[in-house]
């Protein structure tokens, strides 16, 4: 979201993309809230094209706005709520991936609870959890009130548990969904693997060379990092 050419931005330059006569899919990569918020009604309206998967990938790290702060980011909770809300109003079966950071220095109980509750409130597909870390050369390694290694991993498998429980209940929702997945991996196990439109990773089962190629199917199964179809 952060891109820029001469006057050119973001959305502009999709618009150029999807506009090639060619049959192809795009999936915008992880864009920060505060660039996202500033050109967020006409990255919207440019994803709408066939040509763009309803992914968004969107860090929220905290859901706390001090932790935000001593974190170096440049937007709020709350911008991050409005981006999903836009998001998700304009496309219900957007795929959401989100990053956090646990036992941030400084993170009471009551600011993790709260990025807790912020994932409860955007129910995430998918939820990359980081435990902090002291790297060298940062300011984050001098500041003080560090949380314990002991308390950092308890944080860590609370919020492994919730993203868990919130990726069965994402994934269940697409259990009968029909329609067309462009096959993007090689076959692995005696399956393929596909992405619809919402970049919903989904495994076919068969013995012909589907690589490149849309084939329609049924959802019947749901795992935790995917889902599994049958040809429709």
């Amino acid at each position: 979201a952060a891109y820029t050419h001469e006057n050119s931005k973001l959305p502009d330059l999709l618009r150029t993309l999807i506009g090639l006569d060619a049959n192809f899919k795009i999936r915008i990569g992880m864009m920060n809230p505060n660039s996202c918020f500033k050109i967020l009604q006409d990255l919207l309206d440019v994803l709408a094209s066939e040509k763009i998967y309803k992914f968004l990938h969107l860090p929220l790290q905290s859901g706390n706005d001090e932790v935000l702060i001593r974190m170096n980011r440049f937007y709020t909770s709350e911008q991050f709520l409005e981006i999903v809300r836009q998001f998700r109003k304009h496309f219900p079966l957007l795929s959401l991936s989100t990053d956090v950071i646990v036992g941030f220095p400084g993170e009471s109980e009551d600011q993790f609870e709260q990025t807790l509750d912020v994932l409860k409130k955007i129910q995430p597909d998918i939820v990359n959890i980081s435990k902090f870390g002291v790297r060298p050369k940062t300011q984050a390694k001098n500041l003080p009130d560090k949380v314990s290694t002991d308390e950092i991993k308890r944080r860590s498998k609370k919020c492994t548990s919730l993203v868990n429980e919130i990726t069965e209940k994402r994934n269940q929702i697409w259990i009968g969904w029909e329609g067309s997945i462009l096959i993007t991996e090689p076959k692995k196990n005696d399956f393929w693997m596909g992405r619809n439109f919402a970049y919903k990773p989904v495994l076919l089962k068969s013995d012909d060379n589907l690589l490149g190629k849309e084939i329609k199917v049924r959802i019947v199964e749901n795992r935790k990092n995917h889902l599994i179809g049958t040809r429709a």
